[in-house]
């Protein structure tokens, strides 16, 4: 199978409508093409997880390498394009594809990364004890925070990816779209919207604790740690990413043309490099640059 992945200016995506957008937020389209399960499990605080296990490449030699996969905010583990993504990555490796507490048909409420470590703890835990000797965490724009706040309190994992993550948290937003999550989240009746209308359960903002700056704690995260962001991101600017590679130290850094925010890049050729990237730091210990993984021009 080859290395190398389309052009980005051959994806070609398809309009959605809100209703669309709406039906695949509250469950009713998606699922997995995959083989996978149903998994349930607890968290160190008492939080039933749900997630699907995508066992991914058989492995003669025992359990192989394994990757959780975290959403954003407002999405689940089946929702289209994230169930997409885990078939992807199931190509190369074990998936454990997680709704993180609040979301999908996980318990609890949102702490937009800040209380989901424990999330990632069980989630690891979980794969650990099923024999795999190398696991990687992948988070999506909150999942991306959820990552960091995960290795900053000593969840130890292989290797890392952040996806759309944030590089630092905005009480006062200064994008739009964080601007309008911000008021709903912050109006009365905003959080009964919320579980009402998309159903997420988020935590009451009177008493949220905001984590650490993700760019702060981004030292905390393995070798090897990828940070991939879109050139073209409304909800964080670049500039975000380039403080959480920053902060890191030595992560290898893709940027990408045409990507949007979070799922809005989850199409080819993004999912087979990022499956071949994921196979290549478990084999030699580094992400590649994204130019090895492009067809040359």
């Amino acid at each position: 199978m080859s290395t190398h992945a389309q052009p980005a200016a051959d994806i070609v995506r398809p309009r959605r409508t809100a209703l669309h957008a709406l039906a695949e937020t509250r469950g009713l389209l998606g699922g997995h093409v995959a083989a996978s399960r149903p998994v349930t499990f607890e968290t160190d605080d008492g939080v039933a997880l749900r997630a699907s296990l995508l066992p991914g490449p058989s492995a003669p030699a025992g359990p192989g390498p394994a990757v959780v996969l975290l959403h954003g905010f407002a999405a689940h583990r089946l929702k289209p394009r994230y169930a997409w993504l885990a078939d992807e990555l199931a190509t190369r490796l074990t998936v454990l594809s997680v709704d993180q507490r609040g979301h999908g048909q996980s318990a609890g409420v949102s702490g937009l990364g800040a209380s989901e470590a424990s999330d990632v703890r069980a989630a690891v835990g979980r794969l650990r004890e099923a024999g795999h000797p190398w696991v990687a965490v992948v988070g999506v724009s909150m999942g991306a925070t959820s990552t960091v706040t995960a290795a900053a309190a000593g969840v130890a994992m292989d290797a890392a990816v952040l996806i759309s993550g944030p590089g630092w948290i905005e009480m006062e937003p200064t994008t739009a779209p964080m601007q309008r999550l911000r008021r709903v989240w912050h109006a009365p009746g905003g959080r009964a919207a919320l579980r009402g209308v998309i159903g997420v359960r988020i935590a009451d903002h009177r008493g949220w604790q905001a984590p650490a700056h993700p760019a702060d704690a981004a030292g905390a995260l393995p070798n090897p740690t990828l940070v991939v962001h879109g050139e073209d991101d409304l909800w964080f600017p670049r500039s975000h990413a380039d403080a959480l590679v920053a902060g890191h130290g030595d992560a290898t850094d893709w940027r990408e043309p045409g990507f949007g925010h979070a799922e809005d890049g989850f199409w080819d050729p993004f999912g087979r490099r990022l499956a071949l990237a994921l196979r290549a730091a478990y084999t030699s210990g580094r992400f590649p640059d994204r130019q090895e993984l492009l067809w040359p021009v």
